[in-house]
């Protein structure tokens, strides 16, 4: 499993606020749907959490 930077996790997030469907986004990057929708969720509630903490 690839381990993915802040900065990267952030780009995903993203490509999905400029209308990219989350299931392309999970294709094309190899990051589970799940995952993806785990991230934005721990984004959208804290911003300032830069998506860096273990097993985010």
């Amino acid at each position: 499993m690839a381990q993915f930077t802040a900065e990267e996790k952030i780009t995903l997030l993203r490509q999905h606020d400029e209308g990219v469907p989350w299931t392309r986004i999970a294709a094309e990057s190899g990051v589970a749907l799940r995952t993806l929708t785990r991230w934005s969720a721990k984004y959208r509630a804290d911003p300032t959490s830069r998506l860096s903490a273990p097993g985010s």
